[in-house]
Order: structure tokens, then C-alpha cells, then sequence
């Protein structure tokens, strides 16, 4: 059986659940209506990278490159890109 790498497994169970992680979100905002939920979400997202890239250029000490990674592996899943 061949290993995953890291970023492997995190594409492989990336579940909703695990948003409230990175977004200031409750439970009870990732679920609900579809495909509302889905647009809600995709727009808190895309704000959350937006800050991430400008903390980013910036070189501020809050900068946290894991938090990125896990934005935009959360906004590909979700926009279906």
C-alpha cells in the first residue's frame, strides 16, 4: 500500500466540521440549505484568504502559513475548483 504525503490526507478528509478551525464560524453555520451554505461560506472564505495573503505581503508576525494552506484547500473543495 503506498503512503500518503500530508497535504495527501488533508485533501483526501477534508470534512466541513473542521471550518470552525479556521473561520470564526459556529456549527450551526455550515449547515443548512444548500447551495446557500455553500455561497455563505465560500464568501467568508475568500475574505479569510484575502487577509491571509495582505498579513502575508506584509510580513506580519501573525502570518500563519498552515492557516493559508488550510483556507485555500477549504475554498477548493467548496467552490468545486
Amino acid at each position: 500500500m503506498r503512503k500518503l504525503s500530508q497535504v495527501q490526507r488533508e485533501r483526501v478528509s477534508y470534512q466541513r466540521a473542521h471550518l470552525p478551525r479556521l473561520l470564526p464560524i459556529g456549527l450551526n453555520e455550515i449547515t443548512g440549505p444548500e447551495p446557500e451554505t455553500t455561497q455563505a461560506l465560500l464568501r467568508k472564505l475568500a475574505r479569510a484568504l484575502r487577509t491571509q495573503r495582505r498579513l502575508a505581503r506584509a510580513g506580519h508576525w501573525t502570518y500563519d502559513l498552515n492557516r493559508h494552506m488550510g483556507l485555500a484547500e477549504a475554498w477548493r473543495r467548496e467552490s468545486g475548483a
